[in-house]
């Protein structure tokens, strides 16, 4: 029967539409028929365990649940399921008897995936936080669910993660290899207990969610010019319901195995900016760890153990790359803290963007967590006049505590941190020296200045496009100025001035030697 559905949907007549040509794409569950206009997803009638596709019965479920599931994230692209009838001959939406199901979808262009886009070097900076501000409002959007127990808690996880070195431990890899994969597991082992607290909690706090399941760059698209993620896991809830960070780590983990390491990070933090989900840090980690094993072993499982030639296949080198990433994402390079210095418009959003693509530190921007305390999105306008609203004295002193609270939080988190304001005082300065000198960790300055004629342009500039965060004007660059107090003392030694005579490559090298970090990590 199978072969017949096939052979039959590759006839122009079986449509209900003119179709010029047909082309099938197959995966090992299911065949898609692109006609043009419109695809035709078609399930093999299959079971693998952990799918079950082998009776009628089956395969029309789990065409409905496609529907539905992808719907939340695509529903100009899922259009129906549709019988296919046997009449004369096999018909899409025909009379007659029905002998299985279709997904009926928009197609689309192949060039219009992020895959794609990404290997023609198209994954641009703008591209990038709009990816991380669609996860963010889609996970915020999906309904929490509070599992007791399976799919989304942390012994499932636990279980997920052990079965992926049982099974790459079936294969005869050399003792070095071997010694790597032992590492890591107890490294694994070691994370997850520490951190199963924080994961019964965030069940609590909602952060288990409904989501995607597959949310790789191959199944995102640019789709009328929106971004749209599609093909979400329908045929098991447990590859589906996770927390938000895995989904996110899942994804940054992809971005990196493509070689997309500042757009990986970027992501990180445009994610961060947009949910607020900063507690989900000291999960990430392991998160991209477990990922990046699976992706390791389902890159080994397609050759048998016996196989003596397997390990002069891609696919073995598939594994060793992965292997590779994950152990990278086991033994981060050490933390460091850094802060801007500077008015605005001086550059300092810039550096510190910087400053993340090169090492991997989360940025923590004044003016997004701002207005994150009175409810408001990182580009909307608080409509605040100078001084005033959201920009008064208490208001301030509001911002600069939250921003420590979260500078604390990414550092014993274990990653990297820089802190994007202005930090006009000493006062404001100070408590950021003194937390790195308490956890014994390098501490930077990075002091940015230009000439006021470029300030106020660059100001102006920024203010006519209306898509950053900052609402401060020339008039609050003015009085920042007259304010301002340069480091003196103990803070001397951990100025990196970014001037026009301090370029922000050679600004970046500085910061890396004072804080000792390694630039290939």
């Amino acid at each position: 029967m199978s072969n017949d559905i096939v052979s039959s949907l590759l006839c122009p007549e079986a449509y209900p539409h003119p179709v010029d040509s047909i082309e099938l794409r197959e995966t090992h569950i299911s065949w898609v028929f692109l006609t043009g206009e419109f695809a035709y997803k078609v399930k093999k009638p299959r079971n693998l365990g952990f799918l079950d596709f082998s009776t009628l019965a089956a395969r029309k479920h789990f065409c409905e649940e496609e529907l539905r599931l992808n719907r939340r994230f695509a529903p100009s692209l899922y259009l129906a399921v549709v019988p296919l009838t046997r009449g004369d001959g096999l018909q899409v939406e025909g009379s007659g008897e029905v002998v299985d199901y279709a997904v009926k979808m928009r197609q689309f262009d192949d060039q219009a995936l992020l895959s794609t886009i990404a290997a023609n070097d198209g994954l641009t900076a703008t591209l990038t936080r709009d990816l991380g501000q669609l996860l963010a409002q889609t996970h915020t959007a999906l309904e929490s669910v509070y599992p007791p127990s399976g799919p989304g808690t942390p012994l499932v996880i636990q279980d997920a993660m052990l079965q992926n070195f049982e099974q790459i431990g079936r294969y005869p890899l050399a003792a070095e290899i071997c010694e790597q994969l032992a590492g890591l597991q107890r490294w694994s082992n070691d994370r997850i207990a520490q951190q199963m607290p924080a994961m019964v909690r965030r069940i609590a706090l909602g952060n288990i969610k409904d989501c995607h399941g597959d949310l790789h760059l191959g199944n995102i698209a640019v789709v009328d010019g929106q971004l749209t993620f599609f093909d979400c896991i329908e045929f098991n809830q447990e590859f589906r319901v996770m927390d938000t960070i895995a989904e996110l780590a899942f994804l940054a983990m992809d971005c990196e195995a493509r070689g997309l390491l500042a757009q990986a990070r970027q992501l990180i933090n445009d994610y961060l900016e947009y949910s607020g989900d900063y507690p989900g840090l000291a999960l990430l980690n392991w998160y991209r760890c477990y990922y990046a094993m699976v992706r390791a072993k389902v890159s080994l499982m397609r050759y048998e153990p016996a196989d003596p030639g397997f390990k002069e296949t891609e696919g073995y080198g598939d594994f060793l790359r992965y292997l590779d990433l994950a152990l990278r994402f086991a033994s981060p390079p050490p933390p460091f803290l850094a802060i801007t210095c500077g008015v605005s418009g001086s550059g300092k959003s810039t550096v510190a963007k910087a400053v993340f693509e090169a090492t991997g530190a989360i940025r923590l921007r004044s003016d997004v967590e701002r207005k994150r305390l009175y409810g408001l999105a990182p580009e909307s306008s608080s409509d605040s006049a100078v001084g005033g609203g959201i920009y008064s004295a208490e208001a301030s002193a509001a911002t600069f505590s939250r921003l420590y609270e979260l500078a604390v939080a990414c550092l014993k988190a274990g990653f990297p941190c820089i802190v994007d304001a202005t930090f006009l005082r000493r006062k404001q300065r100070k408590p950021y020296r003194l937390l790195a000198e308490e956890l014994g960790i390098p501490f930077a300055i990075l002091q940015c200045e230009a000439a006021p004629d470029k300030l106020a342009r660059r100001i102006k500039k920024r203010n006519r496009r209306k898509n950053d965060p900052s609402e401060a004007n020339v008039e609050v660059m003015q009085r920042q100025l007259s304010s301002f107090e340069q480091p003196t003392g103990k803070e001397r030694g951990a100025v990196v001035l970014v001037d026009s005579r301090t370029p922000m490559k050679r600004a970046i090298k500085q910061l890396q030697r004072l804080t000792a970090m390694d630039t290939s990590a």
